[in-house]
């Protein structure tokens, strides 16, 4: 290929891919702003130091679909960056919580290479852009690489590259960083798994490698649920080319094939074994269930009538509104969703998220996926309608496909998540069509495609004219005996009123989003047919075709660059300032003998716990309403102490009520020593601190009676099992200085405390994430109790030599001490860990070694693609 080809053909487009993630991330990446999808210094206390201006600002434009990374992930990114510049592996984080191990979740992406450029920055939300970039840009680099290998023209490619690169699922996903980089990488599987099947020799070994590496980087992401999706597809994908290689070439030709895509398969998750296996270890320990209910499945399921979204953008919801109506109150989301549960068929209460639910692919690129289907040329697209088949029954998760969706490998992936690598198959789809596009202007298919135009037109205008001739309160009116009905077996109470209180005021925002969409739909496929009815005008000139393809390159990316941008535009680098953050530091370095203080939010009556919304890991301060990966055990207390009701996400303890339970002694052995609140409150101890300004007041009490991290007692009380651990704890005779409750199963002696050693003091001299030294002052023998998490990869030592340790209290860290002075040292390790790496280095070599190892035959060739169809 001489070099002006090569420039058309490959460099040209590649640039453009490159160059194309800046429309969305130009401000935070060459600008001045972040990359965040909403600032924390909205909200208390933080929102009462900013003038009106400021605060102006940091909420123009939010985007609070995507809650986690800004209240989570930022933190706990900030503190392992922290702890890689102190020479630790951010192995534990003692302030999620009571602790939690962070690099064995897999969710921050400790071990994914890509992900080092957010947590080795100087700001994570620097990094954050950078790696939001890279993904997109990967995502397209590969698409253009696979469709090129599928024998699409250039421009087919480019096309397809970016309907991926800026499609919907990953541009309303693209502040969550783990899930698009589990999926950018099913485009190189695919490319692989093509290449294995149609080269020989070194060349297919090399494209096993290259199998094995994609694999190994989806499932290091940190976002398992998309790995394992991508897996499937890649499996389906697989399986297809070893049955075409089969019956084109003979056992002979076609075993190699098979081996190949096998092995390498196996080789990537093997690849990824530091990070699987830690995983592994750490999921059954923690308050996330590998084993979910059915109803759990069938609750995540993804509605059919989210199927509208490939349509319409966002008819049900989109954070980029500013009078968005609450998701769970859009009488628009009650009306048509239709989950309902397979054990008892009662419906669920919509669950709809624009986060989650974004399929959108583009007005253009949906057409040409039809009839790149219908028209197009080759086998792949079969395999491609196949494989988006399968993957839509399984995110539906209806009761036709309960029993697949339990299987066991299956069962631990939310359905709704199958959608997520069907944007990589449409995409794929419509660079064929876009190839077949001087076949696609003739005769039966320019009728279906102009006709498919006209229709989608027509039945836009159609709706939103019937929608807008009902007044929102009539046409809520007129559906609220379907709602009722519908709703009934699971609200037996509900009423006209209670539905007109519930959803009345929102009907109107919901329905003018809708009519919103469905104008939007009208004009885009409208456009949409002229383009194709001028493509059938100049089909008789030479280079018509390749300007058409242009313009719809053009077309498609602004459409799809200026949705992106409505949910991912850059905003001012707020920093988090406030004299209660100050308290608590100050707090935080006064308690740092006693190993640090603990906190909650609390509020008149129970609340989202948004009184300080950043955890604060990266301030080193423990807090209780850190959510995402942490024990199995500890909020089991909060569920017995205030009902099922008061959890969100059943693991996440609200703001707690300002009642007497307070005062209990539970909060007393948890160290909850500080209460946060917006409002004054009466039963959490002296006020310590307060913020009072216009924008906002805060206030700081403090419990004297908190007991601290680590203390001992002098007894155990040994109970039946963990529920009457749970109801000793929570009960208001609950007194933790006398004993440590445990089970049979603890295996500790309780024989071996004595009178007198609850007053033995406790000093940390040591205190780091992974490594704890407690000395514990003179006194009879007892029992240190330390309220952290008990798991797995936590050893003890006293005077060098092992010591017991041990859950009690449900799931703090018990170890029976002598009398006299002693020194406790608690050392932890991420559990398969070594194994994890020894086993991905294994790997590494064995894939060098099969890529490069001397064959002396090579099996017959393959027949070529063209054969394939």
């Amino acid at each position: 290929m001489n070099m002006p080809a090569w420039l058309a053909r490959t460099a040209l487009p590649a640039l453009l891919l490159l160059l194309a993630p800046l429309a969305l991330l130009w401000p935070s990446v060459i600008g001045n702003e972040v990359f965040l999808p909403f600032s924390a210094a909205r909200f208390p206390p933080f929102r009462a130091e900013l003038s009106a201006e400021r605060l102006a600002a940091v909420e123009a434009h939010p985007n609070y679909d995507v809650t986690e990374v800004p209240v989570t992930f930022i933190p706990e990114l900030t503190f392992a960056r922290d702890e890689l510049a102190a020479g630790r592996l951010p192995h534990w984080n003692p302030y999620a919580r009571f602790g939690a191990s962070l690099l064995a979740t897999s969710v921050v992406g400790l071990m994914y290479p890509p992900n080092w450029l957010t947590f080795l920055a100087i700001d994570p939300t620097i990094g954050l852009a950078l790696n939001a970039y890279l993904a997109l840009a990967i995502a397209g680099l590969l698409m253009f690489g696979f469709l090129r290998a599928l024998g699409l023209g250039p421009l087919a490619a480019t096309y397809g590259a970016l309907a991926l690169a800026l499609s919907g699922t990953l541009t309303a996903n693209l502040h969550f960083y783990q899930r698009i980089h589990a999926l950018i990488w099913l485009p190189g599987m695919l490319w692989a798994a093509h290449a294995i099947a149609h080269r020989e020799g070194r060349r297919r070994r090399l494209a096993g490698v290259g199998l094995a590496v994609c694999m190994a980087l989806a499932w290091l992401a940190g976002f398992p649920s998309y790995a394992a999706a991508a897996t499937l597809v890649v499996g389906g994908y697989g399986a297809v080319l070893t049955l075409v290689a089969l019956r084109l070439n003979g056992l002979r030709a076609g075993r190699p094939v098979a081996g190949v895509l096998a092995l390498c398969a196996v080789a990537g998750l093997l690849l990824a074994a530091a990070q699987l296996l830690p995983m592994f270890a750490f999921f059954p320990e923690s308050n996330r269930d590998p084993d979910p209910p059915r109803d759990n499945i069938a609750n995540q399921a993804f509605d059919p009538i989210g199927m509208a979204g490939y349509v319409l953008p966002d008819p049900f919801g989109t954070p980029a509104r500013p009078a968005q109506p609450p998701y769970d109150n859009s009488p628009v989301t009650w009306r048509w969703f239709s989950r309902r549960s397979w054990d008892t068929g009662v419906p669920f209460a919509p669950n709809y998220n624009f986060v989650e639910y974004t399929v959108y692919p583009g007005a253009l690129t949906l057409l040409l996926a039809v009839l790149g289907l219908c028209a197009g040329a080759g086998w792949f697209r079969w395999c491609a309608a196949g494989l988006l088949g399968v993957l839509w029954l399984l995110g539906f998760a209806g009761d036709a496909t309960a029993s697949v969706s339990s299987l066991p490998f299956l069962r631990s992936v939310p359905p709704m998540r199958f959608l997520g690598p069907a944007c990589v198959l449409v995409a794929a789809l419509a660079a064929i069509g876009l190839e077949a596009l001087p076949k696609l202007v003739r005769g039966a298919w320019f009728a279906l495609g102009a006709g498919a135009c006209l229709a989608l037109t027509i039945a836009c205008t159609a709706v939103r004219i019937a929608l807008g001739a009902q007044a929102p309160d009539a046409w809520l009116a007129h559906h609220t005996p379907a709602l009722i009905e519908h709703y009934r077996p699971r609200f037996p109470n509900a009423s006209p009123e209670l539905v007109q209180g519930l959803l009345g005021q929102h009907a109107a925002p919901a329905l003018e989003l809708l009519r919103a969409n469905l104008a939007y739909g009208a004009i885009a496929f409208a456009l949409v047919g002229g383009w194709l009815v001028l493509a059938r005008a100049l089909a008789r000139y030479t280079h018509a075709t390749r300007w058409l393809a242009g313009v719809a390159l053009l077309a498609t990316g602004l459409e799809l660059a200026a949705l992106g941008w409505q949910v991912n535009r850059g905003r001012p680098n707020e920093p988090l300032v406030s004299s209660a953050l100050d308290f608590l530091r100050n707090q935080r370095n006064a308690h740092a003998g006693d190993g640090g203080a603990s906190l909650i939010r609390a509020a008149p009556t129970a609340s989202h716990p948004s009184d300080l919304p950043p955890v604060l890991t990266s301030e080193r301060i423990r807090d209780l309403h850190n959510y995402t990966f942490v024990d199995a055990r500890s909020h089991r207390l909060f569920v017995a102490l205030y009902g099922p009701d008061h959890m969100l996400r059943s693991y996440w303890p609200q703001s707690f009520p300002d009642d007497e339970r307070l005062r209990r002694p539970l909060f007393d052995a948890l160290g909850v020593r500080h209460v946060l609140a917006t409002q004054e409150l009466r039963h959490a101890g002296p006020l310590v601190h307060e913020v009072r300004r216009p924008g906002g007041n805060f206030f700081i009490y403090e419990r004297p009676t908190a007991l601290p991290r680590a203390f001992v007692v002098p007894a155990l009380h040994a109970v039946a099992d963990e529920p009457a651990v749970i109801a000793a704890m929570v009960a208001t005779e609950f007194d933790p200085r006398a004993a440590a409750l445990t089970t049979p199963a603890s295996g500790l002696d309780p024989a071996h405390g004595q009178p007198g050693a609850g007053a033995r003091t406790v000093t940390f001299s040591r205190d780091t994430p992974t490594e704890l030294t407690l000395r514990v002052a003179a006194g009879p023998a007892g029992y240190l109790v330390l309220s952290d998490s008990m798991m797995q990869g936590w050893t003890a030592t006293i005077a060098d030599q092992p010591a017991p340790l041990a859950r009690g209290n449900l799931f703090m860290r018990v170890v029976p001490i002598p009398a006299g002075t002693v020194e406790v040292h608690m050392q932890f390790a991420t559990p398969r860990l070594i194994l994890g790496i020894a086993v991905t280095s294994l790997t590494a070599v064995a894939l060098l070694a099969f890529a490069y190892w001397p064959r002396r035959r090579s099996p017959p060739r393959p027949a070529p693609v063209e054969q394939m169809a």
